[in-house]
């Protein structure tokens, strides 16, 4: 390959010098620039919340969320790469975009109004739902650090610990978002 460059510039510089030079510093600029990687620290929950969106609207009839929930983390990983950093970096993406969908879900379901046909008033079911969120989100956190505990102080734990608040906020996100299905024929959401 590297011949087969060499003669080819040798024949462009024999018949147009000054251009052959150009297209050669840009060639060399081109094959340094590093690739743009779109799991970059501004664009990587950004990204994972494309992944999750992309995957749970294209789910058909038979399909459970339940399939979507690795993933961004997958995604992540095979685009970004699989070195340590790497995959703390997917998980923490994964993670930050499935606790922002859940987080928009119990917002959604928290500003229900009374549609006022059979449940005039979505009170006592926020109210439940408020203590509920309240409940998992110390579950949650504490389940996940009892999990992450043989990795503490290691590279791994922060992985550990973020795969394992990632899934968890999948799987509650799904609850929820499953919730608005119910309750969006009953209130106003």
């Amino acid at each position: 390959m590297k011949v087969k460059s060499a003669i080819a510039l040798l024949a462009c510089l024999s018949s147009v010098p000054s251009v052959c030079i150009f297209l050669a510093i840009g060639s060399i600029a081109a094959a340094q620039a590093p690739s743009r990687d779109s799991w970059s620290d501004e664009n990587g929950t950004l990204r994972a919340k494309a992944v999750i969106g992309d995957c749970l609207n294209g789910l058909s009839a038979s399909q459970s969320a339940g399939i979507c929930v690795p993933r961004a983390f997958e995604a992540c990983e095979d685009e970004h790469g699989t070195s340590q950093r790497q995959m703390n970096d997917c998980a923490t993406f994964s993670r930050l975009a499935w606790e922002g969908r859940r987080v928009d879900a119990a917002k959604r379901l928290m500003a229900a109004r009374s549609s006022g046909v059979r449940f005039p008033s979505p009170e006592p079911h926020i109210k439940h739902l408020v203590e509920s969120e309240g409940r998992w989100e110390a579950w949650n956190r504490s389940d996940c650090e009892m999990q992450a505990a043989f990795s503490e102080g290691g590279t791994y734990h922060r992985y550990d610990l973020d795969i394992c608040l990632s899934n968890h906020a999948a799987n509650r996100a799904i609850e929820l978002e499953r919730l608005i299905d119910v309750w969006q024929k009953i209130f106003v959401l």
